[in-house]
């Protein structure tokens, strides 16, 4: 078979092969978004945690402002 031409089982057939890979790749970029999504999460939730008794972060987000000026 010489490179770039389709066996003569697959020539005649009606599948949409451009259509076919599109939708594949479509379907694994998706997976990907949702994978990342979920690591994302699960990253959140791990790093998320309880803020300390008299801490005010309005104080420290003025503090950050003021220092940018």
């Amino acid at each position: 078979m010489a490179k770039g031409r389709r066996p003569e089982k697959i020539r005649d057939t009606d599948v949409n092969q451009s259509a076919d890979a599109r939708e594949a790749i479509n379907r694994r970029l998706e997976y990907g978004r949702e994978r990342n999504i979920t690591e994302a999460v699960l990253l959140n939730e791990r790093l998320n945690r309880k803020a300390h008794k008299g801490w005010d972060s309005a104080e420290v987000i003025r503090s950050w402002r003021s220092s940018r000026l």
